[in-house]
């Protein structure tokens, strides 16, 4: 190899040395590169633990909408709407039977109330079980004011906790020392409920007079009879004013609807068509009563509607029981002459 050569590859060595000493990054620059990289797989590692922990979250909230976001949201709108009752609120429409020998009542867990009545001894001109009212067609409970809200214990779920083949207790509780309890009993032969409501830890809800409860009571009378028109004419709603005597609605009346609002006493007010009647009665009398009378189309199934409002006197006591009796029977002179001190036998 000659010096020309031997001299060119020197030049080219140098070159590269000088080159790569050029391009190396000083300790300065390579501890920069360093810190930038350890940045960037820094915030790589950040970027995918909060996308992990936002997909960890939005599964949190979607598992709290489905515990939240149905039922729970249901409990606080129910309570909200039915404060202390919210538990009473929803329920199973369960059905219990009583009865003696002349009458079996049906009373349902809603409300607590006499569902439909059967007159035993009875049958319609179609020879079908006479029915006084059934089922949805008659409403009946007490009203009354809780947390600043109207209350309604038709609308509320009771529990039985006293069952007989001729007596039931019904009681909606809002604790085991606060509750509305209604008891039906039939005695052997009677058509005569005795019906009761106790009261316990109620004294502070809130009524229209401070001295009474308001008890609503509605029915449908059904037809009996095979003329439905002749029928109609002995189908009203009639009322005794206390220890006095006996009014009613007529019953041919042009108006479509009649009302009388009582501000006084009443003993007892009866819904009675042609041979049967269903009578609320008050031994201490109601304290007032609101009454009305609906005439109904010709092609309805039902005759005529009535809805009594009445106050039953309420002392307002821790505990208390307020005794009652209902009627659930035919229109017969002497067997309504019988109650001698309620002077019924003016239904006939």
């Amino acid at each position: 190899m000659d010096k020309n050569s031997i001299f060119g590859i020197l030049i080219i060595a140098s070159i590269l040395i000088i080159w790569g000493v050029i391009q190396t990054p000083s300790k300065k620059e390579q501890e920069a590169k360093r810190k930038f990289a350890d940045s960037l797989y820094q915030a790589q590692q950040k970027a995918m633990h909060e996308a992990d922990s936002a997909r960890a979250i939005l599964s949190a909230d979607t598992i709290l909408k489905s515990e939240t976001g149905t039922d729970s949201t249901i409990i606080i709108n129910r309570a909200d709407q039915y404060g202390v009752f919210a538990e009473s609120a929803t329920g199973k429409d369960e059905f219990y039977t009583i009865e003696n020998d002349v009458i079996k009542m049906i009373v349902s867990a809603k409300g607590g109330r006499p569902y439909s009545v059967e007159l035993k001894k009875y049958k319609t001109f179609g020879r079908e079980p006479v029915v006084l009212f059934n089922g949805d067609s008659t409403q009946f409970g007490l009203s009354f004011y809780d947390q600043n809200k109207p209350r309604s214990t038709n609308d509320l779920y009771f529990k039985p906790v006293e069952t007989a083949d001729s007596s039931i207790s019904m009681r909606l509780a809002v604790s085991e020392n606060r509750f509305i309890e209604y008891r039906f009993a039939l005695k052997p032969g009677s058509y005569i409920v005795d019906f009761s409501i106790s009261l316990a830890g109620m004294k502070d809800i809130v009524t229209r007079d401070p001295s009474s409860l308001d008890m609503n009571w509605e029915i449908y009378v059904p037809q009996h009879e095979q003329e439905k028109k002749n029928e109609n004419m002995y189908t009203s709603l009639y009322f005794r004013h206390h220890q006095e005597d006996v009014d009613f609605f007529r019953a041919r009346q042009s108006k479509d609807v009649q009302t009388q609002d009582i501000p006084t006493q009443v003993q007892w007010v009866a819904f009675k068509n042609q041979f049967f009647s269903s009578v609320i009665i008050s031994d201490n009398a109601f304290s007032s009563a609101l009454l009305k009378s609906t005439n109904l189309p010709e092609t309805d199934k039902y005759l005529k509607n009535f809805r009594a409002e009445v106050g039953v006197p309420f002392q307002r006591l821790d505990n208390e029981t307020i005794n009652l009796k209902m009627f659930f029977g035919p229109n017969k002179f002497k067997l309504l002459k019988s109650y001698k001190m309620y002077k019924m036998e003016d239904l006939v």
